[in-house]
């Protein structure tokens, strides 16, 4: 009579020898797969150096075309420019914050921040509307200096010397 665990034994290679060659049929898919995997990566990397020196070039060529608008800009006097003592100044004479200010002029705070510590300075349409605002508060200072004529301050005393009556 056989051994009960020959049979097991047996039975058991049998089994393991079968999945050993169901697994082995998926390995070769597996390995197909991979080599395409890999085939298709090396073609990737080429067209991603193809298309970056692409890129390159085609930033060298828009840095040709706009050098000539970069170099209007610099021709900007600096006496147009506001000074980041006249920007603060101007800030601090009417009384706002960077951020209030900033909303005045349709620009961040941090544009105010960076034209008063000088890193950066304003430009185009931003410079001109900081002119104009400097134009009006010094307008408006003038006619508050009109105002105040000696001529005006007499006839208060006036009225203070009759209460005083």
């Amino acid at each position: 009579m056989p051994n009960i665990a020959l049979i097991f034994r047996h039975e058991l290679q049998r089994l393991a020898a079968k999945e050993v060659r169901k697994l082995g049929s998926h390995s070769g898919r597996l390995e197909k797969r991979f080599l395409n995997l890999q085939r298709r990566n090396r073609l990737l990397a080429r067209r991603l150096t193809v298309l970056s020196r692409e890129i390159s070039q085609l930033r060298v060529q828009l840095d040709r075309r706009m050098a000539p608008a970069r170099q209007d800009r610099q021709l900007i006097p600096s006496a147009d420019l506001p000074s980041p003592q006249e920007v603060r100044f101007l800030r601090r004479s009417l009384g706002l914050s960077r951020l209030k200010f900033a909303k005045r002029l349709g620009v961040s705070s941090g544009s105010i921040f960076g034209w008063e510590t000088g890193r950066t300075v304003p430009r185009g349409s931003s410079a001109a509307r900081i002119r104009a605002l400097a134009e009006t508060v010094a307008a408006g200072q003038k006619k508050a200096a009109e105002r105040k004529k000696p001529g005006r301050r007499a006839g208060r005393a006036r009225r203070v010397s009759r209460r005083a009556r």
